[in-house]
């Protein structure tokens, strides 16, 4: 999956994002990923809005966020217990 995010005037944004299987009712059983997304002051937030942890074979491989004025100097990802910097153009 390819992410974008769209910054509005005041260069923040929210959504959310909803994952299934896409062919089963396994939705009805919380087996999905719901998740809300945050951009404010440079930073990129997700939380999670499922009730029960839902494994998924597929990824978000890409970021994209329109509207910034300028490239960022470095992008990082945070993550419970580690921190990673990641490739970007």
């Amino acid at each position: 999956y390819t992410l974008v995010v769209a910054l509005n005037q005041t260069q923040g944004a929210a959504g959310e994002v909803y994952i299934d299987d896409g062919h089963s009712f396994d939705y009805q059983n919380s087996h999905f990923l719901h998740r809300a997304f945050t951009f404010s002051k440079g930073a990129l937030t997700s939380t999670s809005k499922n009730p029960i942890a839902f494994p998924l074979t597929n990824t978000i491989e890409r970021i994209r966020i329109l509207g910034l004025p300028k490239a960022p100097a470095s992008v990082r990802l945070f993550s419970k217990n580690s921190l990673e910097t990641l490739e970007f153009s």
